[in-house]
Formats: structure tokens, sequence, C-alpha cells
């Protein structure tokens, strides 16, 4: 991985975050969307990275009554995805239909704005 494709991923990593603070996440579908649209990978590949790259580091928020709201601390996402490490297996787990979900809303919106070009 080149520095250019690890800030390309970074950004793209930043932007999921998102998708697991504990406020109305719809509102940030069209800011997410943006980036994700901007970024040099294919769907597929995007999709990839939210459930095995965001989601399992991440979950945990979704099941915490007072979770993150104001946001995730990029530095340590992507130090704890580049190392493989601060995976939640049960939080991810019990938490799978989210991601699925959200990349189902995501994706649509994704395709359209390529689209325009």
């Amino acid at each position: 991985m080149n520095d250019g494709d690890l800030a390309a991923r970074r950004e793209v990593w930043a932007a999921l975050s998102e998708l697991y603070l504990d406020d109305d996440v719809a509102a940030r579908h069209a800011h997410i969307t943006a980036v994700l649209a901007a970024s040099p990978y294919a769907a597929e590949t995007l999709r990839r990275m939210l459930l095995h790259d965001v989601h399992p580091r991440l979950a945990p928020n979704l099941l915490s009554v007072a979770g993150v709201w104001q946001g995730f601390d990029h530095a340590w996402l992507s130090a704890a995805i580049l190392r493989g490490e601060g995976v939640q297996r049960w939080s991810a787990w019990r938490t799978r239909a989210y991601p699925r979900e959200q990349w189902r809303l995501l994706l649509p919106r994704l395709l359209a704005l390529r689209a325009q070009g």
C-alpha cells in the first residue's frame, strides 16, 4: 500500500466511521457518499472496507447507551485497521445486519453521484 492509497483509505474509513456515531446517521449519508464517490475505489471494495475494516472496530458503539456522538479518533481507527487490532467480534456479530442495511442505503446514492461525474 503506497502513501496515496493509504491517504485515500483513511478518508474512506473516516467517512464510514460516521455511520457509527450516536446520532441521526441518515443526515450524514450525503457527506459519506460524497467522500466515497470521490475515492478511487470500486463499490465492492468500499463495501468490504465497511464490513471488514470499520464495522468490526466500531460496532460496540451501536450497543452503548451513551455512545460516541462527536466523532471517532481517525488516527486510532486507521492504526487499529492497519495493525489488525481492535476487532470486537461479539459486537460485530451481534450488529452484523447494520452495515449491510447502511450499505443498501448508501449504494444507490454512490452510484448516482459517480454517474453524474
